[in-house]
């Protein structure tokens, strides 16, 4: 196990979360049906952020010291919508359309927990318990229609195309300033994709789609004319099914290649203090691009077990990342220097060091990820599943320097899943599990992020990562019952 922190930059959570969700079908025709989908997903955390390194009258904190932290942040989200969608065949043809709205809100205050500087300079302001850092709320508010239309162009032959208009409305309020601000954004979305049958248990597949990301209010502020992130997403595989040791087994590959557009950044680079001097705000600056393989297997259940086995390769590189600077002694307030020789006093003063990412990893995506069940059914309705997943090992920062380590899970589901009548001769679809993650209780990193010298030592390495530290084994169960 790899250095591990005793304050990761996160701690503490409470979290309160709530679901209501409401679905009427009806079938209209042999081929017709209408669906309407409403829902509601509430969301309350609070959590503590950023270790303190300086006390109010300006003592290091040590590392040891474990529940002293900055902020205390609460954050509520409500997220609530309708779909409308209406399918029906006409020979070779099959149309779908829709409507989609969607409100979201976002209420988050920040809060000092404690007394703390962040130097120990005599001059260094001093932070006081219960001083409000940030109080504010955002609201979110999407339209949507959308259309897909599939043609059987031959027996064997099946084209099927998209098309999605969304427009986005914006709103958010700063409580400490009074000030507002909204932006409307349209963006559309598309995709085409042709599957070909080569026979009875053999086809081959591919389709070309785009994608998007708008921009936040507070990404907006600084540059009103900020572009969303586009995606665009080529993709072309095989799937069949073939007899395998006694198992029919579906098989199913696909090359894919993604090019993620004016992905928005900071023009200093992600997670970059402000303090690096000269105008700062986000601007389309990114660009990655994503090449990669996936194989997955499935099996039918035979002597009572079945398999799927699922891994991805994946090759994911910035290709445009001109400007990112990495902080060098304290970023939140220490005095700027203009050169690594002139940091003689990291606790007290910065240096920026500046980078260009072009041709590196992009963080936290690993080239290699696996998965691989084992499904025992012992009785009607009943099954137990054996998970191992692996993925490989990571960058932690963009300079492409620190590592996230791999890890390997072994996790356990046992589930029963039948009909049952409870009310009178009414059949009820009744599911329960107990699930069981991190078995043998392996100590792994959730989340590494890497982006400046977080110990204020002059030296960018292992220790200056943030992590948010595996919470060791974990048990769960749940009960539905669908009537």
């Amino acid at each position: 196990m790899p250095h591990q922190p005793l304050n990761p930059y996160t701690r503490n959570f409470e979290i309160d979360l709530q679901r209501l969700n409401l679905t009427y079908s009806n079938n209209f025709s042999d081929t017709g049906n209408l669906l309407a989908v409403a829902y509601q997903f509430d969301d309350e955390t609070e959590f503590w952020v950023a270790p303190i390194r300086f006390s109010g009258t300006g003592v290091p904190v040590g590392d040891n010291e474990v529940d002293r932290y900055q902020h205390i942040n609460d954050y509520k989200q409500q997220q609530r919508g309708l779909k409308l969608e209406v399918r029906e065949s006409f020979g070779r043809w099959g149309v779908m359309g829709g409507l989609e709205m969607r409100r979201n809100t976002f209420d988050e205050i920040s809060v000092v927990k404690e007394d703390y500087k962040n130097s120990p300079a005599p001059a260094a302001p001093v932070f006081l318990a219960g001083d409000v850092m940030s109080d504010s709320f955002r609201k979110e508010r999407t339209r949507a229609a959308y259309i897909e239309a599939s043609l059987g162009v031959s027996d064997a032959t099946t084209l099927t195309t998209n098309y999605r208009l969304d427009r986005i409305d914006l709103e958010d309020e700063d409580r400490m300033t009074a000030s507002q601000g909204s932006k409307s954004l349209r963006v559309h979305s598309w995709r085409v994709g042709l599957d070909h049958r080569l026979s009875d248990r053999t086809a081959l597949y591919g389709g070309v789609s785009t994608g998007f990301r708008t921009p936040t209010l507070t990404e907006l502020a600084g540059n009103p004319d900020l572009e969303p992130e586009h995606t665009l997403t080529y993709e072309i595989g095989m799937r069949s099914s073939v007899d395998l040791l006694g198992w029919r087994t579906h098989l199913n590959g696909s090359l894919f290649h993604i090019e993620r557009k004016d992905f928005i950044l900071s023009n200093v680079g992600q997670y970059v203090s402000n303090r690096v001097g000269g105008d700062i705000f986000h601007d389309n600056v990114g660009h990655t691009v994503s090449r990669g393989l996936e194989l997955a297997l499935q099996t039918e259940v035979q002597h009572q077990l079945g398999f799927d086995v699922a891994y991805t390769y994946l090759h994911n590189r910035f290709s445009r990342y001109d400007d990112y600077h990495l902080a060098l002694g304290n970023a939140q307030g220490g005095t700027k220097v203009n050169s690594l020789a002139d940091l003689t006093n990291p606790l007290t003063q910065v240096y920026f060091q500046h980078y260009n990412n072009k041709g590196k990893t992009v963080p936290r995506s690993p080239e290699h990820t696996v998965n691989f069940r084992t499904h025992w059914h012992p009785a009607d309705g009943w099954r137990l599943t054996a998970e191992l997943d692996h993925r490989s090992s990571s960058y932690a920062d963009e300079i492409n320097q620190e590592k996230n380590p791999a890890r390997t899970l072994l996790n356990l589901m046992l589930s029963f899943d039948r009909d049952v009548r409870v009310f009178g001769n009414e059949r009820s679809r009744l599911r329960a599990f107990v699930k069981v993650d991190n078995v043998t209780d392996k100590r792994y990193w959730l989340i590494a992020r890497g982006h400046h010298d977080a110990n204020r030592d002059g030296v960018y390495n292992a220790e200056d990562l943030s992590i948010v530290p595996s919470p060791g084994r974990t048990w769960s169960a749940g009960l539905s019952l669908k009537f």
